[in-house]
């Protein structure tokens, strides 16, 4: 996946109400590509597991 698009999925992250006011992209200038895919998939994960099962 391009810098770019992982650039783009933790703003997403970032705009939730579960991150909102955090710096969880600070060190993301220094990550590599795989890290950053890494860091992203671990907060999206997080985001979904927080979120209510609407059975």
């Amino acid at each position: 996946m391009k810098r770019i698009d992982l650039l783009a999925r933790l703003k997403a992250v970032e705009g939730d109400d579960l991150y909102r006011g955090k710096r969880i992209g600070s060190l993301s200038a220094y990550m590599s590509d795989e890290q950053l895919e890494k860091h992203i998939c671990a907060l999206e994960d997080r985001l979904h597991a927080d979120r209510p099962r609407s059975d």
